[in-house]
C-alpha cells in the first residue's frame, strides 16, 4: 500500500505542475503557427542567398490583393471609398499608403519626367516623336484622363505618365483619381493592392482578414469580389487541419469509447484511458511549446493520432488485469507489464529520436510532441492504474480479430518454415522496391483549395501573369553596375522569351547611364517641337517660349537609388535592393513570370546573377533527406537489436525486430503495387510504424503464459492506431494522407506478424526452445 500511495502522490505532483505550467503558457499566450514553410529546414543557400529568399518571403507573404466589380460601374466608382474606409476600420493595413503610392511617386519622379521613359516611348522617341505628342495632345483634351494643364506644360509627350503607366502592377490597369483600374467589354474592376501590417500566418490576423472580407459583402452583396494573397492559403491550410484535428480526435475517441465498453464493459478503464490519453497530450503540447516557443499545426494534427498511440499501455494493463486473481491489488498487474512497456517505450523512443535527428523544424517536433505524450501515458499507468483500478474485472470480452488462430499459426511454424516465409516476403518486396518510384516535388505536396484558385485565375485572365516563387538575384560592388546589370537582365530574357514578366530595381530606377542617354534622346526629339505642342494645346506664346529656354538651359541630373529608397514611395518595392554592408556587396531581387526552365535562364545570364527556385531547391532538399531518413532507419533498427540483446538471446531479438521490420518491408511493397511513388513523408511514417510496431513485438516476447490476453490489448491498441492514421489518411492535404495510408498499412502487416514474437520459453537469454 505505501508503494503505491508513493507512485499515486508522484503522480499528483506531475498533474499539479502540468496545471501550473498551463496556467502560465496559456497566461502569456499560447501559440500556433500555421507557416507550412516553418517545417522544413532552410534551403543550402549561400548566407545573402538565404536573406534574400527570407526578405521577398516576408514581404510577398504579406500582399494582398483585392478585384472588385458592379454591375454599374459609375456605382463601383461612388462605393469606391466606402469599401477602403470599411476595410481600414479593420487596422490590418494602411491602405492610405497604398492609395498614395502613386502620388508620392510622382512627386519623387517630377523633377526627372524628361529622362525616365518606358520602353514603348523610347522607341517611339527614337522612330516618330510628333506620333508621341499627338497622342499627349489628345489625352490632354480627354476629359476622363485627367491631365492638368501643369502635367501638360512640363511633359507635353506625358513622358513620365507613361513611365508610371508601365511600372503598374500589369499592363492592364489604368490610373484614375488615384485608383487603379481594369476595363473590359464585361465588367469595370476596381484593383486594391494592399500590405497586411501582421504576420499572415497568425490565427488571429487570418480570422480577422477573411472577417472583414466577408463583412464587405454582406453589406455590399451586389459587389464580385475576388482576392488572392499567401494570408488566404494559410488560412484555408489552417481552417482544413483544425477540421482533421476534429475529426481524428473525434474519431479516435468514439472509436476508443466503443471499443472500451464492449470488451471491458466497465466504464473505469474508459475513464482511466481518458486520464492517460489528456496527461499525454497536455504534457506534450505544454513541453513542445516551452522548448520551441510556439507549437505547428502539423504537431497538432499529429497530436491527435497519439490518441491511438498513447493508449496502447493502457490496454496491456486492462487487458492482463482482467484476467488476474481476486487478491491482485494493481501493482501485481504493474509488475508483470513492466519489463514488456518500458522496453517497448525505449525502443519507440529510440525510433523518434531518428525523427528528431532529421533537419526538420517541424518533425523535431512531432518526435518530441510523440516522445513526451508515450511517457506521460506510461507514467500515468504505472504510476495512477494500479490506485484507481486496482481489483479485478469481468473478464474481457473477444474481439473478432484478436483470434488465437493467428497465434496459433505462427507456433505451428518451426524456424525453418519461418525461415521460409520470411525469405517469400523478402523475394516478394524486393522486385516491387527495385521498380519503386520516388517523387521529391514539393509542389505535389501542397492542398490548395479550389476557391482561392478560381480566384487566382480570374487575377490572371485579367490583370495577366502569376505569382511565381523564381526570383534572380544579382550582386555587384556598386548600386550603378547593379542597376546596369539589372537592365541587362531584363533585355536578355525579354529577347529570349517575349511572353516573360521581369520587375527589377532598374523597373523603378534606371541606372545613370541609361537617364543620361534617355534625357539627350529628349532634347533631340521632344524639346525642339514642344513650343508647337504648347502652342497647339492653347498655352500662350510667351509661356511655351519661356518653357522651351527652361527645358535647354537645364542639367542633367540622376536620380539616384539612394533617393529612391528614401522616399517613401519606394516603401512597397524597397525589399528588391539588399545592402550587405558586412561583406562590402551590394544584391538585388529581380522577380521573374517565365516559361523559360531554371537551366535555361541560368545559361543566357551573366555569372554574377543567380536563378533562385526555392521550390526545386526543396524538392532536391526532400530527395536527399528522404534518403538520409532511410539510412537513419536502418541505424535505429541497429540500436534497437543492440538493445533487445541486452534483454532476449539474439535469435528471439531477430524475431522481435523482425515485426516491425516486415511490416515496413510489406508496406513499402504495397505502395510500390499501387503505383505510388515514395515521398519523405512515406520514410518519415516508417518510422512511426516503427516506433508504434516494436511494442507489439515485445509485448508477445514478454508474455509467457496466456499469449490470448496479449494479442488482445494488441488488437485493441492497433485497431485505435489504424483508426487515428486511417482518418489521417483521408486528409486533404498529400503529405499527412501519404503518412496516415503508409503507418495504416503498416500497422495491420505489424499485427499479423506480432505474434513471431512469441515462444514458449521463458529463459530471456535462453533462445528458442
Amino acid at each position: 500500500m505505501k508503494a503505491k500511495r508513493l507512485f499515486f502522490s508522484i503522480w499528483l505532483t506531475i498533474l499539479f505542475t502540468l496545471a501550473v505550467l498551463s496556467f502560465v503558457i496559456f497566461k502569456q499566450g499560447f501559440q500556433v503557427n500555421t507557416n507550412l514553410m516553418a517545417l522544413f529546414p532552410e534551403a543550402e543557400q549561400s548566407p545573402i542567398e538565404s536573406h534574400a529568399s527570407k526578405r521577398l518571403a516576408l514581404t510577398q507573404g504579406r500582399r494582398i490583393a483585392l478585384l472588385i466589380s458592379h454591375a454599374a460601374p459609375e456605382k463601383l466608382k461612388i462605393l469606391a471609398p466606402l469599401i477602403e474606409s470599411e476595410l481600414l476600420e479593420s487596422q490590418l493595413f494602411d491602405i492610405k499608403e497604398q492609395l498614395s503610392e502613386q502620388s508620392q511617386l510622382a512627386d519623387l519622379y517630377r523633377n526627372y519626367h524628361h529622362q525616365l521613359f518606358s520602353d514603348t516611348t523610347r522607341r517611339q522617341l527614337e522612330v516618330d516623336a510628333d506620333t508621341l505628342l499627338t497622342s499627349g495632345l489628345v489625352a490632354f483634351y480627354n476629359p476622363f484622363v485627367g491631365i492638368s494643364p501643369q502635367e501638360y506644360l512640363n511633359d507635353p509627350a506625358l513622358t513620365l505618365r507613361n513611365f508610371m503607366m508601365s511600372r503598374a502592377q500589369s499592363d492592364k490597369l489604368i490610373l484614375e483619381n488615384g485608383r487603379l483600374w481594369h476595363k473590359s467589354d464585361d465588367a469595370n474592376w476596381l484593383f486594391l493592392p494592399l500590405m497586411l501590417k501582421a504576420d499572415p500566418y497568425n490565427f488571429r490576423v487570418q480570422e480577422k482578414l477573411l472577417t472583414t472580407i466577408n463583412n464587405v459583402k454582406l453589406r455590399h452583396p451586389e459587389l464580385t469580389i475576388n482576392y488572392t494573397g499567401t494570408a488566404f492559403y494559410a488560412a484555408y491550410g489552417a481552417d482544413s487541419a483544425r477540421s482533421e484535428i476534429s475529426t481524428i480526435g473525434v474519431g479516435s475517441i468514439l472509436g476508443i469509447l466503443l471499443l472500451m465498453v464492449w470488451v471491458f464493459r466497465s466504464l473505469t478503464p474508459l475513464i482511466l484511458a481518458g486520464v492517460a490519453i489528456s496527461v499525454g497530450i497536455v504534457a506534450a503540447a505544454l513541453l513542445t511549446h516551452i522548448v520551441f516557443g510556439s507549437i505547428h499545426i502539423f504537431t497538432l494534427v499529429f497530436g491527435a493520432c497519439l490518441i491511438g498511440v498513447s493508449i496502447d499501455y493502457a490496454f496491456h494493463y486492462f487487458s492482463h488485469q482482467s484476467q488476474a486473481n481476486k487478491d491482485n491489488r494493481g501493482l501485481d498487474t504493474v509488475s508483470k507489464i513492466f519489463p514488456g512497456i518500458s522496453l517497448g517505450l525505449v525502443s519507440s523512443a529510440t525510433a523518434y529520436a531518428a525523427l528528431s535527428l532529421a533537419p526538420f523544424p517541424g518533425l523535431r517536433q512531432v518526435a518530441l510532441f510523440s516522445a513526451t505524450g508515450l511517457c506521460s501515458a506510461y507514467l500515468t499507468v504505472i504510476l495512477a492504474f494500479p490506485t484507481f483500478m486496482s481489483s479485478r474485472r469481468k473478464p474481457a470480452n473477444k474481439v473478432p480479430w484478436a483470434n488465437k488462430a493467428l497465434i496459433e499459426f505462427w507456433q505451428q511454424l518451426n524456424m525453418s518454415k519461418r525461415g521460409i516465409i520470411a525469405a517469400v516476403v523478402m523475394l516478394t518486396c524486393i522486385p516491387a522496391l527495385i521498380l519503386q518510384k520516388n517523387d521529391d516535388n514539393i509542389r505535389n505536396l501542397q492542398s490548395l483549395d479550389p476557391t482561392l484558385q478560381s480566384m487566382e485565375q480570374q487575377f490572371k485572365q485579367l490583370l495577366g501573369g502569376a505569382n511565381s516563387p523564381r526570383f534572380l538575384l544579382s550582386t555587384s560592388d556598386d548600386a550603378e553596375s547593379l542597376l546596369q546589370m539589372d537592365e541587362e537582365v531584363v533585355e536578355l530574357i525579354q529577347q529570349s522569351s517575349n511572353d516573360s514578366k521581369v520587375i527589377g530595381l532598374s523597373r523603378f530606377v534606371p541606372s545613370a547611364r541609361q537617364q543620361e542617354l534617355d534625357y539627350n534622346l529628349y532634347l533631340r526629339q521632344v524639346v525642339p517641337k514642344t513650343y508647337t505642342a504648347l502652342v497647339t494645346a492653347g498655352f500662350p506664346e510667351e509661356t511655351a517660349h519661356k518653357q522651351v529656354n527652361r527645358l535647354k538651359g537645364a542639367s542633367f541630373n540622376a536620380l539616384t537609388l539612394t533617393e529612391w529608397l528614401d522616399s517613401p514611395a519606394s516603401a512597397p518595392w524597397r525589399f528588391l535592393w539588399i545592402d550587405d554592408a558586412a561583406n562590402k556587396k551590394n544584391a538585388a531581387i529581380t522577380l521573374i513570370q517565365s516559361t523559360l526552365s531554371t537551366h535555361k535562364l541560368q545559361q543566357i545570364l551573366p555569372h554574377d546573377v543567380r536563378v533562385i527556385d526555392p521550390a526545386e531547391q526543396y524538392s532536391k532538399l526532400f530527395g536527399r533527406y528522404r534518403q538520409q531518413i532511410s539510412w537513419l532507419l536502418l541505424l535505429a533498427y541497429v540500436v534497437i537489436f543492440a538493445l533487445l540483446n541486452f534483454r532476449y538471446s539474439w535469435r528471439r531479438a531477430v524475431a522481435v525486430i523482425s515485426v516491425p521490420a516486415g511490416g515496413c518491408l510489406l508496406t513499402l511493397g504495397a505502395l510500390s503495387l499501387a503505383s505510388v511513388p515514395l515521398n519523405l513523408f512515406h520514410a518519415l511514417a516508417l518510422i512511426l510504424v516503427t516506433g508504434i510496431s516494436i511494442d507489439y513485438s515485445i509485448f508477445f516476447a514478454e508474455t509467457q503464459k496466456n499469449p490470448e490476453t496479449t494479442l488482445l490489448s494488441i488488437a485493441l491498441a492497433s485497431t485505435t492506431t489504424m483508426l487515428s492514421f486511417g482518418l489521417l489518411g483521408l486528409s486533404a492535404t498529400p503529405a499527412v494522407s501519404a503518412v496516415g495510408i503508409t503507418v495504416s498499412l503498416g500497422i495491420i502487416f505489424a499485427y499479423l506478424l506480432s505474434p513471431l514474437a512469441f515462444q514458449h520459453d521463458t529463459d530471456q537469454k535462453g533462445g528458442y526452445s
